[in-house]
C-alpha cells in the first residue's frame, strides 16, 4: 500500500476505531490525549517517491514503533497485516504501558509490547527491523544520540 490519499483514508478509518476501543474502557489516570496517528500525514508529505511504499519499506522484519504514546501507529500497521512491535519504557510512558496493553486488548490485536529503557545502553528484542519509527521521542532521551546508533 501506497502513503497518498487511499493510506489516509484508512488512517481517518482507524482513528474511529480507536475511538470506540478507547471508548469501552480507559486505563488507570486516563488516556494520553494526543494520538500519534497524525504522523502519517506527515510521512505522506515528508517521504519521497521511491520510498513511500509501504509494503517495501516494511519487508524483512517487523516494524518498531519506539515511544508509541498508545500504539496508534503500531496497531493502524497491525491492522494493514504489517507485524508491528511497541517497545517503550513503563516509566517514562503516561500510565507504565497498561494504555498500550489495555488497548490492544480492546482492539484484539496481538502486537507485541517490550519494555526497554532508552536511557541505559539498551538492546532491542530484535536485531533487525524492517523500520523504525521513533516519532515525538528524541528531545526526551538523556543520550539520543546512543539511541539514534543502537537503531
Amino acid at each position: 500500500m501506497e502513503l497518498g490519499p487511499e493510506l489516509l483514508e484508512a488512517a481517518v478509518a482507524f482513528a474511529k476505531v480507536l475511538d470506540e476501543a478507547k471508548s469501552k474502557d480507559q486505563p488507570r489516570g486516563g488516556w494520553y490525549p494526543y494520538g500519534s496517528l497524525a504522523n502519517m500525514w506527515h510521512l505522506d508529505r515528508l517521504l519521497p517517491a521511491d520510498h513511500r511504499d509501504l509494503k517495501v519499506l516494511t519487508a524483512g522484519g517487523p516494524v518498531a514503533d519506539v515511544g508509541a504514546a498508545y500504539g496508534d501507529m503500531a496497531y493502524f500497521l497491525n491492522s494493514l497485516g504489517i507485524p508491528t512491535e511497541i517497545i517503550d519504557n513503563p516509566p517514562t510512558n503516561f500510565n507504565s504501558l497498561e494504555g498500550d496493553a489495555l488497548l490492544g486488548r480492546l482492539l484484539h490485536s496481538e502486537v507485541p509490547i517490550h519494555s526497554v529503557d532508552l536511557d541505559s545502553q539498551f538492546t532491542l528484542p530484535h536485531a533487525n527491523y524492517s523500520l523504525i519509527l521513533f516519532l515525538g521521542i528524541l528531545y526526551h532521551l538523556e543520550n539520543p544520540y546512543y539511541a539514534l546508533k543502537a537503531m
